[in-house]
């Protein structure tokens, strides 16, 4: 009887199981920790049994914990539910109903590491981009980039980190402004990709708002620290500056550069040589502008807007008035919700239009 007794209590315990949603099935692996991110599962032990290979299950995949993590896991389950409701959604592009989940999501795993913080921070980025919202979802894209890279295969250019949709190219405004006050992202303290990503495009916008840019990192081999660094170059108040920027973005138009890159280069060109002196300069600008909206594709319509919008402010500082008006007509009516049209630079083209539109004349644009 007591070797039946010592018997029974050196049985092992059964070993957990992670049920994946969506498929009733439980995941490869026994769980071995969890946390906020998700599961730890085991897929390969060593000779003496200790685990050589595991991996994590975010919780958004996660139905249910089984055996001895289960009173753990249970901690986890609102988040577990919110994020796999809001990845669902937005597979299904459901967009409106996602968002609002993300927002709560991201509000809470902002700043952690992990491979569920990237994949809310993935999510969120791809709600507000689908809305027209590029200067809020920078915040996104740059805590995204903290993650696995496969978490926004779909949005993120894989060699330099950059969002295409996302250039750092904007005309004042509120949502710029806020962009421009961020103190998360504009901070000296982070010194990875992501951290000097987030710090130009914060004095980018600060550019837009009329205030002084941040300093900017040093000598860098990330190539898309490099292209922002240009851009923002690209519109210092130093005419130097200036010129060698254009000179550097110059270099990208060829063949070998990938399309958004080189349409990133003749805006921020464009843009560029509005802010000279000479006339001529400032046609070129045009010229490069229009190039680029001319050819505008459904996906690069926040690129091609800016142009537009920069391109109309741009004739009307070279005193042509008609073609200014054209321009900004154009764009709302190619854009009618784009974030430009939002500027304060924009607004007598856009009341006027509006009010054209009570008339019966044109539509009246509605706000995003």
């Amino acid at each position: 009887m007591v070797m039946a007794v010592v018997g029974s209590s050196m049985q092992p315990v059964e070993p957990g199981r992670v049920v994946l949603r969506g498929t009733g099935e439980t995941a490869a692996g026994e769980p071995s920790a969890v946390d906020a991110q998700g599961v730890t599962v085991v897929l390969e032990r060593d000779a003496s049994g200790r685990a050589s290979r595991t991996s994590v299950v975010g919780w958004d995949r996660v139905r249910e914990v089984r055996g001895p993590l289960a009173g753990e896991a249970s901690k986890f389950a609102e988040i577990s539910e919110a994020a796999f409701r809001a990845r669902v959604r937005l597979e299904r592009g459901d967009v409106v109903s996602a968002e609002p989940l993300y927002e709560r999501l991201f509000r809470e795993y902002r700043g952690k590491s992990g491979g569920l913080s990237a994949s809310i921070a993935a999510g969120l980025l791809r709600c507000r981009l689908s809305r027209g919202a590029q200067a809020s979802a920078v915040e996104a894209w740059v805590e995204s980039l903290r993650g696995p890279a496969g978490v926004v295969a779909d949005v993120v250019d894989a060699g330099t980190g950059l969002c295409p949709g996302l250039p750092p190219m904007w005309l004042a405004s509120p949502a710029v402004a806020s962009l421009a006050s961020s103190e998360e992202l504009g901070g000296e303290g982070s010194k990875d990709r992501a951290g000097m990503l987030g710090r130009l495009y914060v004095s980018a916008a600060r550019r837009e708002m009329g205030l002084s840019e941040l300093e900017g990192p040093g000598g860098t081999s990330e190539p898309g620290v490099r292209l922002v660094m240009e851009i923002v170059r690209s519109r210092s108040e130093d005419a130097g500056k200036r010129q060698e920027a254009r000179r550097e973005l110059g270099e990208r138009l060829d063949s070998k550069s990938p399309e958004w890159m080189q349409a990133w280069a003749r805006v921020a060109i464009g843009r560029s040589l509005l802010m000279e002196e000479d006339a001529e300069k400032k046609r070129e600008g045009v010229i490069s502008l229009l190039y680029v909206a001319s050819r505008g594709a459904e996906k690069d319509a926040y690129l091609g807007g800016v142009a537009l919008a920069s391109a109309a402010l741009g004739l009307e500082s070279l005193g042509d008035s008609r073609g200014a008006s054209l321009l900004a007509a154009e764009l709302a009516e190619r854009y009618a919700d784009h974030p430009a049209l939002d500027a304060p630079a924009m607004q007598r083209w856009v009341v006027g239009r509006e009010k054209a539109g009570n008339r019966g004349v044109t539509k009246e644009r509605q706000n995003p």
